[in-house]
């Protein structure tokens, strides 16, 4: 009774493992490279070109880092203000 209920308990955790989807989402590496990107745009303070990259990222691996939320009100507020038809 006991080794069935360890096979089962194995078997589950097998297959709820293999579902998991990492943080990085379905394509790591490009999620990676734009956090990445728009991280490094971040620290010089282009805000401007950090949108693109942030904007990927935060549609598309949301939970791969906190900077995404952290750095979104600079990088939001510089995107307003350096669009012309908001004014």
């Amino acid at each position: 009774m006991m080794k069935k209920v360890l096979v089962l308990a194995v078997a589950v955790l097998t297959v709820v493992s293999v579902n998991a989807q990492s943080k990085f989402g379905a394509d790591e590496q490009k999620c990676k490279e734009n956090l990445s990107m728009f991280r490094e745009y971040y620290k010089q303070k282009s805000y401007d070109d950090a949108y693109n990259p942030w904007r990927w990222a935060y549609l598309n691996c949301p939970e791969a880092s906190g900077n995404i939320f952290k750095n979104a009100p600079k990088i939001l507020k510089a995107k307003m203000k350096a669009d012309k038809t908001n004014k």
